[in-house]
């Protein structure tokens, strides 16, 4: 969320959290400016590295969609 406030100059941000007896996912949407995610792998910083990062350590799944003036969606999935 921060980085969509910080970054993307995003106006609205849904965030939803869907917790089932085995899966927690959590989905959080912006109306940013969004981006191209390969650009952005190859850049020093640390945001999105930072949040993979994370997600790994707890053996969880991250998806990343976004396009330039589309917004950006990020979706994080742990199964317990």
């Amino acid at each position: 969320m921060n980085n969509a406030i910080k970054h993307a100059d995003a106006k609205e941000l849904v965030v939803q959290m869907i917790q089932e007896p085995k899966r927690l996912c959590f989905i959080v949407l912006d109306n940013g400016k969004g981006f191209e995610l390969k650009e952005i792998e190859h850049t020093k910083g640390m945001g999105l590295a930072s949040i993979k990062s994370r997600v790994d350590s707890f053996k969880g799944k991250i998806e990343i969609i976004s396009k330039p003036g589309k917004g950006t969606e990020i979706t994080i999935e742990f199964l317990i």
